[in-house]
């Protein structure tokens, strides 16, 4: 734990985390965050409720005009973004490959990213920039109304050499999986560099559609797999413990999240339930991709198994008490004084 928090004091300071860079492939999304009752999701979105959707420009732009209150919250968005985000704050050496549109949300998203000291690789497109709603209900739940724009545009063909060149670790969502056979190449350079992969499994509407496809992915490419209960039972029809166990047969490390009971994280050699703290929860927009910024710090690190869940955990518990899937100035510094406290336990 002492090297770690050395590492990270570095990264603090430098702005870059020695030796480690991560690239992630990702829609870069602006997030309009709504909060509405259920009465609305019934009549509006199609399908179960935590799940998302990809209605067209038009019944996009009519939801988001019947939708309550007095307009969304703003924010850059998209899981893999999120989550380099995470890393970002962190102090870890990132860029983020996608296709953005040549408009007013696209420039917003570059704003708010580069300040971060993410290396934008962002192709441009005429196509609106990607946007999804996040509809929250009183319980916390959210789900997706996507209208994914540019970011659908990015194809195999837009991928170059240069974007893998010195990168560790490469992180993809499952979205991407829309994208045609945009992830196989890119897990297969990055393998070919000796580089780490780790994927987001996005929504079980995602894990029901490629299904097939996101085995043969595990099998092949995927060092870490991130999953919530519900990605884990439509993908090996278990949750918990013997879903890990089960998804262990494809991938080296398997991580799901259990909500507010924390986490399952297993290796061969080792499976654990590691628990996490009670917070007043605000908005669970995010909560799995920050969850993934603090495994990844961690595992990059060499930190034990556990050690990363605990990370993850840290992440994941604070984002849920904001609105969106940005953690605010005040709270990295929490997050930093965990860390420290962490280390004068010896933990």
């Amino acid at each position: 734990m002492y090297k770690f928090f050395i590492l990270l004091i570095i990264s603090t300071l430098t702005g870059k985390l020695a030796g480690a860079e991560v690239l992630g492939i990702g829609a870069p999304i602006i997030d309009l965050i709504l909060h509405v009752d259920d009465d609305f999701l019934e009549e509006h979105i199609p399908g179960a409720k935590g799940g998302g959707c990809r209605p067209g420009w038009d019944r996009f732009c009519k939801i988001l005009q019947e939708a309550p209150g007095d307009g969304p919250l703003l924010a850059t968005g998209g899981s893999c973004s999120n989550t380099i985000k995470g890393l970002a704050s962190l102090g870890v050496s990132t860029s983020l490959l996608g296709k953005r549109g040549n408009d007013a949300m696209g420039e917003f998203f570059v704003n708010k990213i580069t300040p971060l000291g993410i290396e934008p690789h962002l192709l441009l497109s005429e196509t609106p920039n990607a946007q999804v709603m996040c509809l929250v209900t009183p319980d916390k739940n959210r789900t997706f109304v996507v209208f994914p724009g540019a970011g659908d545009e990015i194809s195999r063909e837009d991928l170059s050499d240069h974007f893998f060149d010195g990168i560790r670790h490469l992180h993809v969502d499952g979205y991407m999986l829309h994208n045609g056979p945009l992830i196989e190449e890119a897990m297969k350079r990055a393998k070919e560099r000796g580089a780490t992969v780790s994927f987001d499994l996005a929504t079980f509407h995602i894990v029901r559609q490629f299904h097939e496809r996101i085995l043969s992915l595990l099998k092949n490419y995927v060092d870490i797999v991130f999953a919530n209960q519900d990605e884990a039972k439509a993908l090996v029809g278990a949750i918990d413990e013997k879903a890990c166990q089960l998804m262990l047969a494809y991938c080296p490390t398997v991580v799901i999240l259990a909500g507010a009971e924390g986490c399952i994280v297993g290796t061969e050699e080792e499976i654990l339930k590691e628990p996490t703290i009670q917070v007043t929860v605000v908005d669970t927009t995010g909560a799995g991709d920050l969850f993934a910024s603090g495994f990844l710090f961690g595992y990059l690190n060499g930190e034990p198994l556990r050690q990363c869940a605990r990370l993850g955990n840290l992440l994941g518990t604070t984002v849920v008490t904001v609105n969106g899937a940005e953690i605010p100035p005040h709270k990295w510094e929490m997050i930093r004084w965990h860390l420290r406290d962490d280390r004068d336990k010896g933990l």
